[in-house]
């Protein structure tokens, strides 16, 4: 028996609104997300623009209107939030131009004989006769890296170091004798701990600035030895620049990949503009 072509439209009719219903809600929501996410852009606000999207993209992923519209509108919240970020870049690149510019006014640029690279060291307590006396010396290297040398005269074998404040202490690995990082030379003996090994004592004296503090020579039979106020500054003005050099670094990488990503927003916006003409 064939069906008269009313009762088919009729059919599908009702077959429609049963799928239109049933979707009334989440489609509604979509909708909600998507004019919130358009609001949020007409208002600079990247940040809450791309996660509304997200909301939306995750949660009704089979509203294709909506997320047809979400993915068209993307790319601009991305190019606001990009600009954000690329001027929070710019703040930071140049408040560690500052600091550093400050810092570096109480080091000093050294060059030592026989050494391949030179380094950034506190003016005021440089002792260019370091390697015959018993003390640690902060430096900075070219690229920006804090690390520590100790020299204990006469040797007494010590492998680590540790700053303390009376309650607080740091310490740095040990490193064995092995010839390179730690070695003797007539009778003394001389460490470089690498940054990595370095940071604890860096970071301690640069949040106890301009206190005097107990350092101790480990390893061996030990040694301890009173730090002033201007070598516990010495330290932490040294770690304070590498740290400053490291955030300039770091906000130069980051700018040049948002400047990218700024770049890609603008072409996606043109490439659907170009769409919908």
């Amino acid at each position: 028996m064939k069906l008269s072509s009313s009762i088919i439209l009729f059919s599908a009719a009702v077959f429609a609104a049963g799928c239109s219903s049933g979707n009334k809600q989440s489609s509604s929501d979509a909708e909600n997300l998507l004019e919130q996410a358009r609001e949020a852009v007409s208002a600079n606000q990247g940040a809450r623009a791309l996660a509304l999207l997200d909301s939306l993209t995750n949660g009704y992923p089979s509203d294709v209107e909506c997320v047809r519209g979400a993915i068209e509108l993307r790319p601009k919240a991305i190019e606001i939030q990009t600009l954000e970020d690329i001027y929070r870049c710019d703040s930071t690149m140049e408040a560690s131009k500052k600091q550093i510019s400050a810092l570096r006014e109480s080091l000093k640029w050294v060059r030592e004989p026989r050494m391949v690279e030179g380094f950034w060291v506190d003016a005021k307590t440089y002792n260019p006769s370091f390697m015959n006396t018993t003390a640690i010396q902060a430096r900075v290297s070219e690229i920006g890296e804090f690390y520590i040398v100790s020299s204990v005269n006469p040797g007494v074998g010590h492998t680590a170091l540790s700053l303390s404040d009376g309650g607080r202490t740091a310490t740095t690995p040990a490193v064995p004798y092995d010839g390179e990082s730690n070695y003797r030379i007539a009778g003394g003996e001389v460490i470089t701990f690498s940054p990595e090994q370095s940071d604890s004592i860096g970071k301690f004296a640069a949040e106890n600035a301009s206190r005097p503090l107990t350092l101790r020579f480990t390893g061996g039979k030990g040694k301890t030895m009173k730090l002033s106020a201007a070598q516990t500054m010495a330290i932490a003005n040294a770690y304070l620049l590498a740290k400053a050099m490291e955030a300039g670094r770091n906000s130069d990488v980051e700018r040049q990949r948002l400047q990218k990503q700024l770049e890609l927003a603008r072409s996606q916006q043109e490439r659907l503009a170009g769409k919908t003409k």
